[in-house]
C-alpha cells in the first residue's frame, strides 16, 4: 500500500485533483492511521483517470459515465475467468457437453 505522497509523485497528479477524485468516489483508498493508503488497483485507476483527463481531455461528467462502465467490464472479466476455471475443473465428458452447448448457442 502506498501513501498519498508516493502516489502523487508516482502518478504526477496534483493533491487537489486526487482529493476531488476520492470525493467523487472515482478512487477508493483506505484510511490507515489517519492517512490514505492506496493499493495497486487504486494506482492503476489513478493512472487511467490521468490518461483520460490529460491525454484525451475527458471531462468529469463523462468520467462519471466511463468509470462505472470500466468497473462493469472488469467485473465481467472476473466472472468469465471464474466460469472458465469451473468448466476446466469438470470431468472431460461434462466439459465437452458444456463446450458443445456453448457452441450451439445462437449469438445474442
Amino acid at each position: 500500500m502506498l501513501r498519498i505522497d508516493e502516489v502523487l509523485l508516482r502518478c504526477r497528479v496534483e493533491e487537489a485533483d486526487l482529493g476531488s477524485w476520492i470525493a467523487r468516489d472515482w478512487v477508493r483508498p483506505v484510511r490507515q492511521d489517519g492517512d490514505w493508503r492506496f493499493a495497486d488497483h487504486d494506482v492503476a485507476r489513478i493512472e487511467l483517470i490521468c490518461d483520460l483527463v490529460h491525454d484525451l481531455a475527458v471531462d468529469a461528467d463523462a468520467l462519471d459515465i466511463i468509470l462505472p462502465l470500466v468497473d462493469q467490464v472488469y467485473a465481467l472479466r472476473r466472472s468469465l475467468r471464474a466460469m472458465t476455471r469451473a468448466v476446466e475443473a469438470l470431468p472431460a465428458a461434462s466439459r465437452r457437453r458444456v463446450l458443445d452447448r456453448l457452441a450451439q448457442r445462437p449469438e445474442e
